[in-house]
């Protein structure tokens, strides 16, 4: 289940995670070895992921697909895990990259957009249609400026055919392109656009196109 403020970019444009530093201004304090529920209870981190629930809400035993590191933790791009209470608080915990300070506007000012490796370029560069982010396209992704209009943007700003999305074959690197919540099949009444959206039957034939490649006026 996808959580808001936790640290983590379940969206895959940062949108749950931005504007989060109210969210995080009481960050609770635990002795070595043991990590904080989300309500301020110290649990030991031997615990995390192992069945039992410890945290009143079950934080700890969520999401433990994702290497081990549940609703409490952030996981690293190399695999290692940093605690929730660790993630945009302005120090860069991650090795290598810092997926812990990603979209929490700390590391830049207020008039830079930040890079995915943590580096800065002004404000008015991002969303320009340009990648002026010098390791990675950071100042453009979930700008819908890289892909055009016939291409799908993945959540780290590569393209894929937008025909291609909801095929059965993740073309997107994270596979996000077959993402079951945006697949859902279309009603038997609706028209299915080739991008896999969907048009209700009142908006059929009604010399109006919804879907990109108008398929909701075809056959009319």
């Amino acid at each position: 289940m996808a959580v808001v403020c936790d640290g983590k970019d379940d969206c895959g444009n940062n949108s749950d995670e931005n504007a989060c530093a109210e969210e995080r201004v009481e960050r609770p304090t635990c002795s070595p070895g043991q990590l904080a529920c989300r309500g301020g209870e110290c649990i030991d981190a031997a615990s995390i992921c192992d069945g039992t629930a410890d945290c009143p809400d079950g934080a700890d035993e969520n999401e433990c697909d994702d290497g081990g590191c549940s609703q409490l933790g952030v996981r690293c791009a190399e695999g290692t895990c940093v605690p929730w209470t660790s993630a945009c608080d302005g120090v860069i915990d991650c090795p290598g990259a810092p997926v812990d300070e990603r979209g929490c506007d700390t590391l830049c000012g207020d008039d830079e957009a930040e890079c995915l490796d943590g580096s800065c370029v002004p404000l008015a560069a991002a969303c320009d249609g340009k990648v002026d982010c010098p390791a990675d396209r950071g100042d453009e992704i979930g700008c819908e400026t890289l892909c055009g209009a016939d291409g799908l943007e993945c959540a780290d700003g590569t393209c894929v055919d937008r025909a291609r999305r909801c095929d059965g074959t993740p073309d997107c690197p994270a596979g996000e392109d077959e993402d079951p919540g945006a697949c859902i099949p279309c009603g038997p009444e609706d028209a299915t656009c080739a991008d896999g959206s969907c048009v209700a039957p009142d908006r059929r034939c009604d010399g109006h196109p919804d879907c990109d490649g108008k398929e909701d006026e075809s056959s009319c």
